[in-house]
């Protein structure tokens, strides 16, 4: 049908736009008891609770303490229980009204131990381990020439959503727990309230509306927990709506990391070798994540051609995850821009030598024209961004320098053999189609790419598609979402439903018409025999089908054994204010190669949204905390980027095919934000001469650097 690379409008865009009730607070019933949680830096520092006063307070249903709560859900759960659950947690308190309950957190007392709280640190060296390597690291350092060794920072990070992290929570009339969240996994909110909480599966039902932005940060059970144990102790319906102070301290933000490097080289550029070692820094929270383990070290270190690699972290195997790439990437690409200043070599050309080439094997998978374009990314951002001409910089005004630089990078999709997906469809008696799937509208309007995907399968138009998900009793399961694997799992899972209803339309359009599958003719709209002039519209057969014969329902499911890489090249061209130290983003590229792009309407916005994003991670967001390891909430200060503060991005796709894929994509367009840290930094050095390894790169920093250097 042609449905296959077509500019679709986002499917619930108008709706959004005309403001219909599609958000969680749009759905809170009325009466529904005002949650408020009472933290502290650690619950077991604390030697008395006193809540007298505070149940007091008109409005007030309960208020429940790790000393007072005794029974939730089927189970005991006692203090120590409790404690383990929500270590920073003092006290739940139940209100009618919002007012009311905080009134009455005002009044709880507290006395706590004498202890000293302990500022947490990133860990040191002696906790890391080898979780990756190839090669003799050290043999190969002997016989290097030129050895590079750097230590780079990036700090925590705020995804910066509207919407902050909300549920609500009822008893339906089967005296079943419906949750309503915000959550970006609804079925990951329903295993972990069923293990802590000790209710049956069976018995918890999650409904995920729209969800206002998550970029990743609602990925773990946040405020979930607490409505539900209020709604278990009393019966009643019970909601959280975190402050956004509360989702700066709950949510899963990015931690601190440390990345040193040290990579050896010839000195014609060719590096033999590099060592990795990566410490993240703990988080004031309980991590409920669920998430695959990956292995970044060998997903980024695989964009080259090293002869060794050692990688060792400090990071947990359940948390080393596909948003750590960005920072291995920072440091990685940073340390071989510095390797081509100092062997005076253009860096494109350092990478270049280095780099994966068409005819090496990648993930089982032999690289040529069809299937790899890192080359081309590299020379058309090269061409646009007029590398030539103003490499390495421009002056532009007496205090005002232009320099540029560039960062590639890989990204591979999702979990050999973890990642799983399906989907179901239904034919409707008008001739339309109710595609049922498990993932969150998000990161590239999912919904919408999906129904093009569903549609061309079947062969019918995609506004004949409607895409029902987000519920965990009507959809087929799904685990994370993140759209590194939806636009490849999933879409798989739905192109093989897909491929399975329109057979089976032709299947019974054959037993309704009386003749050989083989005659019939299904062209989307209407269904004939082949050189007769029997014709029915879909209409009418979907009449006939439904309402006298059966329901045309099909569900398939889609398991990938090996991953498949996408690639990407940035380039970037800042000014920097001598005088102030100020920088500004004038120009960047950014040239995909991620396979077909279904939808170049939708993908180039999501693109360009995930360079802005690094943007802020780069320049922008600086974070500092408070005595108990909170990040202190202060617009001031944590800056994040607007349309205001940067010019032109530009973003190009190739036109590569991936036999894997569904019709030949492979997505992901989270790779965007990895390279832009590295390709700043570079350009800032390329200007003004400093190199900042610490993000964000501000002009504080600039300007302090700069005094150091002279």
């Amino acid at each position: 049908m042609g449905e296959i690379s077509k500019g679709v409008s986002k499917g619930d865009g108008l709706g959004l736009i005309l403001g219909r009730n599609a958000y969680l607070e749009d759905k809170i019933p009325c009466n529904t008891l005002f949650v408020k949680v009472l933290r502290c830096s650690s619950s077991r520092n604390i030697k008395y609770i006193n809540i007298n006063d505070a149940v007091k307070i008109p409005g007030v249903e309960c208020i429940l303490t790790n000393k007072s709560i005794h029974k939730v859900g089927t189970s005991e759960l006692g203090e120590d229980e409790f404690n383990s659950i929500f270590p920073n947690d003092i006290a739940l308190i139940a209100a009618l009204d919002e007012e009311s309950a905080n009134e009455a957190m005002k009044l709880i007392k507290i006395e706590y131990e004498l202890d000293e709280i302990k500022i947490l640190s990133i860990n040191k060296k002696d906790d890391l381990s080898v979780i990756y390597s190839f090669g003799n690291v050290d043999k190969e350092f002997k016989h290097d020439l030129v050895i590079l060794e750097e230590v780079y920072r990036t700090q925590s990070i705020y995804q910066g959503f509207l919407e902050t992290c909300r549920s609500y929570t009822y008893f339906d009339q089967y005296e079943r727990l419906v949750v309503v969240s915000t959550s970006e996994v609804p079925f990951l909110v329903r295993k972990i309230l069923s293990e802590r909480l000790q209710v049956p599966i069976g018995k918890i039902r999650v409904i995920k509306p729209k969800t206002g932005g998550g970029y990743g940060g609602k990925s773990i059970v946040s405020s979930e927990y607490y409505p539900a144990i209020i709604t278990l102790k009393t019966g009643k319906p019970a909601k959280v709506i975190y402050t956004v102070d509360e989702t700066f301290n709950m949510v899963e933000e990015k931690s601190e990391t440390d990345v040193k490097v040290k990579l050896g080289a010839t000195r014609e550029g060719k590096i033999s070798a590099i060592d990795i070692e990566i410490s993240q820094g703990p988080v004031n929270r309980v991590d409920y994540s669920d998430h695959p383990i990956i292995d970044a070290a060998s997903e980024v270190m695989s964009l080259y051609n090293f002869k060794a690699a050692r990688f060792l972290s400090n990071i947990s195997a359940n948390r080393l995850k596909k948003s750590d790439l960005s920072e291995v990437v920072f440091g990685i690409e940073s340390t071989i821009n510095n390797l081509g200043k100092k062997l005076n070599m253009d860096i494109i050309k350092i990478h270049e030598i280095n780099m994966i080439k068409k005819g090496n094997e990648i993930n089982q998978r032999i690289l040529d024209d069809k299937n790899y374009a890192l080359d081309y990314c590299i020379k058309r951002g090269k061409k646009l961004i007029e590398w030539d001409e103003k490499y390495p910089k421009k002056q532009v005004a007496s205090n005002k320098v232009r320099g540029i630089g560039m960062s590639i990078a890989r990204q591979d999709i999702g979990v050999p053999y973890e990642d799983a997906a399906s989907s179901t469809i239904k034919f409707n008696e008008d001739g339309t189609f109710m595609l049922t799937i498990g993932t969150n509208d998000l990161g590239i309007c999912s919904s919408t790419i999906l129904s093009q995907i569903c549609a061309e399968a079947i062969g019918v138009t995609t506004d004949k598609v409607m895409v029902l998900s987000c519920d965990t009793d009507l959809m087929p399961f799904y685990s994370n979402t993140y759209s590194t694997k939806t636009l490849y799992a999933l879409a798989n899972a739905v192109k093989k439903t897909g491929e399975k209803m329109r057979k089976l339309i032709i299947e019974t359009a054959g037993e309704i018409l009386g003749t050989d599958v083989s005659l019939i003719i299904y062209d989307g709209e209407t269904i004939r025999i082949k050189n007769s002039d029997k014709v029915m519209t879909m209409r009418e057969f979907g009449k006939k089908v439904v309402y006298a014969l059966k329901q045309l329902f099909v569900c398939d499911s889609y398991t990938f054994k090996k991953t498949t890489p996408s690639y990407m090249a940035g380039f970037v061209e800042v000014e920097v204010d001598t005088e102030t130290g100020k920088i500004r983003v004038e120009n960047f590229v950014g040239v995909f190669d991620i396979g077909t792009v279904i939808n170049p309407t939708l993908m180039k916005v999501e693109a360009e949204s995930s360079i802005l994003r690094g943007i802020g991670m780069a320049m922008y967001e600086e974070v500092k905390k408070n005595s108990e390891n909170n990040m202190d909430l202060n617009p001031l200060i944590y800056r994040i980027p607007t349309r205001n503060d940067f010019g032109n991005i530009t973003v190009e796709f190739t036109n590569t095919y991936d036999a894997s894929g569904v019709y030949g994509a492979k997505s992901s367009l989270n790779i965007g934000f990895n390279t832009v840290p590295a390709a700043i930094q570079e350009a800032v050095y390329n200007a003004i001469g400093v190199r900042v390894n610490e993000l964000p790169i501000t002009s504080e920093k600039i300007i302090m650097n700069n005094k150091t250097s002279k």
